[in-house]
């Protein structure tokens, strides 16, 4: 609703009881996928890869691709990042956007409570 389709966005499922073989295979092909269908610009450095928890499965296998200069990765993955990365896919280097979303992440985390509590919310 936020950004349209997700256009050249794909997500790796990692339900339960997955294991890290499986889940490193689902994302290098997806990481495949994108480069064969042009989706990262047939550029591997135009890959960028939005994880949950730092050190948990998903990002260390996506620190794995990210070794082998396949993606950049952002962990700590939210809403304000997830729309920042999509409106800037297409035409930001993976690098460079993987610096704007971890920014967009901070900045969209606030103490809404204590900040009505204490005088207002600030734009």
């Amino acid at each position: 609703m936020l950004t349209g389709t997700a256009g050249r966005a794909v997500a790796v499922p990692f339900p339960v009881g997955t294991g890290v073989d499986e889940l490193t295979a689902q994302v290098s092909a997806a990481l495949d996928t994108l480069v064969a269908a042009g989706g990262a610009g047939d550029d591997p450095e135009r890959v960028l890869v939005l994880a949950d928890v730092a050190g948990g499965s998903p990002a260390r296998v996506a620190l794995g691709e990210a070794l082998a200069g396949r993606a950049e990765v952002v962990t700590g993955a939210n809403l304000p990042m997830l729309i920042d990365a999509l409106f800037g896919a297409e035409t930001t280097p993976a690098a460079e956007l993987a610096r704007r979303v971890a920014a967009s992440a901070q900045a969209g985390i606030r103490n809404l409570g204590s900040q009505i509590r204490e005088g207002g919310v600030p734009a």
